[in-house]
């Protein structure tokens, strides 16, 4: 019916428009022009526009018939925008050659003397249109009262305010603007001072800092909040253990109704608490069920108070326990402020808490002897420019291998790998926990690759270390071995808390060791912790290493063990950790190295962190896609183009699953 109705109206149209090229009806008379701007008689709009007036009101009456369909209104609707259209058109143009301004009171009624409120910019829905299926639900809803939200209290607003206020958490640009800030301060006092003639107003006490004695105040650090709240909450509890439990210290018991127990303070009275009444034989009291009945209440408050007592002596002895290993003053968090860190305030020596092991057995197979830092062979570098078959080829880092011989080789396959012109290099763990750990090792050896020391390669070091050591001594070889196992199984345990996973990690590091020929010992042993491939466009100076590096201190100053362990910082101490909780040292190192010049950024390539996968930053490259378990061997690719050197990442699925 719709489309019929279309129809007709265009056969109405196209005949009217037939008669008019005939002749046989006036069109400039009856017919409105389609460009209004050609219209240049003041009478002659006004006339156009009554016409759209009309037809206006004839729709919008028409619109309010009850038997017209939804498509019929939708259609009616649509004709009575366009009139409103053209007949603001007509108004403007009007207005334009100097005849009344009908927008200002453009008021329009239907043929029943009704407001028609279509005036305003955009689409309008007009009668029955409003009622249509989801027109409706869009009137109701502006329909709705705004709920206002009540005002805050400051007690809630305070609820709301970020540590960071205070004074805490400051990062490195809060940090510096505060250093100026107190700089500018007393500079403003000292010339205060001297335009005063060093006179100031009686009863001034000028604040630390201001003394000229090089102290400067300072907010309390949060560790300092928490000591002096847990001391303060336990002066309140020892006050409460006073008043409440030495009450039955010496109770007096009286043989009158009025018995009770006295206060314990000459300035407080206590309320009269009735120990028993009278027997109703003999008139005497019973004090034994008064006193069961006293203490049931002061046991329970005696040991509530214990409980209390002793959550606060933990909580104290936790509190010293951690800060017993805090960084000294030269490596203290303190010292790690980033923005004014030079190399003249950095630490001497890295030391921290992950550098300090609790456990000996922690420590590098051979810390002494370890190679820490090694450059590799320039020649090996691609550079930009220099790509060619008869110059250097591609660089090729590897993540976690851990002895899964098979996937290596096809990865090698995938990336068309030449040893007499690509060069491999491996991110550590390439052996331990997998299939074919020996192989591994023949593999990387009988292709010229390199590498760095990993935490399973430290640790069959150390195996070795201990195996050779028990053989030494003949005499006790049997027994220093069965003492031996269960020593180490015993430190494994108590390390940390870890438990029966790192006391197989060490068993099956002891059974690779045992494989071991000299020729692999001596080249595990020749790892590097550190290998600086060079500098490369784009990415700075690049090195490979195992877990990750300590932001802030050079290559130099990094700790082995925290090198090969570390997966995070301590937000709170600012120290590294190789457990998954705290933040995670990539977005350290990434945020410090862009508040570098250029020339002094430095790009990570590292493995370790299975859990996180592959984690590409702008100066951290994350390739350990755990392979071990089913996931992925990756290599991230350095090739020599003609203008730069790009990189790509290569992966394989490894097939094994462990």
């Amino acid at each position: 019916a719709r489309n019929s109705e279309k129809a007709q109206s265009m056969l109405f149209r196209f005949r009217e428009a037939q008669a008019a090229d005939l002749g046989i009806l006036d069109a400039g008379r009856s017919r409105r022009p389609k460009l209004i701007t050609s219209e240049t008689s003041i009478p002659a709009c006004e006339k156009w526009r009554g016409q759209v007036l009309k037809e206006i009101s004839r729709k919008v009456s028409k619109i309010q018939d009850q038997a017209l369909s939804d498509f019929m209104i939708r259609d009616l609707n649509d004709e009575i925008n366009k009139a409103m259209r053209e007949k603001h058109m007509w108004e403007v143009q009007i207005r334009n050659l100097g005849g009344p301004n009908y927008m200002r009171s453009a008021k329009v009624y239907d043929e029943a003397g009704r407001e028609i409120q279509g005036a305003g910019k955009g689409y309008r829905y007009f009668g029955r249109a409003k009622e249509l299926p989801g027109v409706k639900e869009l009137f109701e809803a502006q329909s709705k009262p705004k709920e206002e939200k009540p005002l805050e209290s400051r007690a809630d607003l305070r609820k709301q305010v970020d540590a960071a206020y205070y004074g805490y958490n400051l990062d490195e640009e809060d940090g510096t603007l505060l250093d100026y800030e107190l700089f500018k301060e007393k500079e403003a006092f000292d010339n205060l001072l001297k335009q005063g003639n060093g006179e100031v107003p009686e009863g001034w006490e000028p604040l630390p800092g201001d003394k000229g004695d090089g102290e400067g105040w300072r907010l309390p650090t949060l560790d300092q909040v928490q000591e002096e709240l847990c001391y303060k909450y336990l002066y309140l509890l020892l006050i409460y253990h006073q008043r409440h439990v030495r009450r039955v210290a010496k109770p007096t018991i009286v043989g009158s109704r009025n018995s009770h127990l006295g206060s314990i303070c000459d300035d407080e009275i206590s309320p009269p608490q009735t120990m028993g009444s009278r027997h109703p034989q003999y008139g005497q009291p019973r004090p034994k069920k008064a006193m069961n009945s006293a203490f049931s209440g002061l046991r329970a408050r005696h040991c509530i108070c214990l409980v209390l007592f002793s959550i606060s002596l933990l909580f104290i002895f936790r509190y010293n326990a951690r800060n017993s290993i805090s960084l000294p003053a030269s490596s203290s968090a303190d010292s790690i402020e980033w923005e004014s860190l030079t190399e003249a305030d950095q630490p001497a020596e890295a030391v921290t808490a992950l550098s300090q092991p609790k456990d000996s057995d922690q420590l590098s197979a051979d810390s002494a002897t370890i190679t820490l830092i090694r450059s590799l062979d320039q020649s090996l570098v691609p550079q930009a420019g220099h790509r060619s078959k008869s110059n250097s080829g591609r660089l090729i880092v590897v993540g976690d291998i851990h002895g899964m011989k098979s996937d290596l080789e096809r990865l090698l396959v995938k990336l068309d790998f030449d040893s007499t012109r690509d060069h491999l290099v491996c991110a550590g763990d390439m052996i331990s926990k997998g299939p074919d750990s020996i192989g591994v090792l023949e593999l990387l050896m009988q292709l010229g690759a390199s590498a760095v020391r990993g935490n399973h390669e430290d640790g069959v070091l150390k195996a070795w270390k201990n195996l050779h050591a028990k053989a030494a001594s003949a005499a006790q070889n049997s027994a220093s071995e069965q003492e031996d196992d269960t020593s180490d199984a015993e430190a494994d345990g108590v390390i940390e808390g870890r438990g029966k996973k790192h006391r197989n990690r060490k068993q099956g590091h002891k059974a690779l060791a045992k494989q071991l020929t000299k020729e692999q010992v001596k080249w595990l042993k020749d790892l590097p912790v550190i290998l600086k491939i060079g500098d490369i466009e784009g990415m700075g100076s690049v090195v490979v290493v195992h877990a990750g590096l300590m932001p802030g201190l050079e290559l130099k100053k990094q700790n082995p063990y925290m090198v090969m362990n570390i997966r995070t910082i301590n937000p709170r101490k600012q120290v590294p950790s190789e457990s998954h909780k705290g933040r995670v040292w990539t977005k350290l190192w990434n945020k410090y190295q862009s508040h570098l010049p250029k020339n002094e950024r430095t790009t990570v390539i590292y493995g370790h962190d299975s859990r996180r996968g592959l984690s590409v930053g702008d100066f951290t490259k994350g390739i350990d896609t755990g392979c071990l378990r089913g996931g992925k061997l990756t290599a991230f690719v350095l090739e020599g183009g003609k203008r730069e050197v790009k990189s790509s990442l290569v992966h394989v699925k490894c097939k094994q699953k462990r």
